[in-house]
């Protein structure tokens, strides 16, 4: 007995596409991580997003925009080091 899948696997997502409108690159798969792993969200939630919902998450949201990077990262290990065990 085979089951139905209630959503779309991973492997078929395709990690990006173009707008045709503008013709800039979308990374759909990039903003289904931030969204779902990093801002918590359910993936039919992030799905039922308008452009402007998911624009103003990524403009307001704390894990919303450019990922960290590793100077923001270093950054953040100097003013917060490990703490000794």
């Amino acid at each position: 007995m085979s089951s139905t899948p209630t959503s779309t696997p991973t492997s078929t997502m395709t990690s990006t596409a173009s707008d045709s409108a503008t013709g800039a690159t979308i990374p759909w798969r990039d903003w289904f991580t931030l969204a779902v792993s990093g801002m918590g969200m359910a993936p039919a939630a992030f799905w039922a997003l308008s452009v402007q919902e998911w624009r103003w998450l990524m403009v307001n949201h704390p894990r919303g925009g450019v990922p960290l990077s590793r100077a923001g990262f270093d950054h953040l290990l100097k003013q917060y080091p490990d703490k000794e065990q």
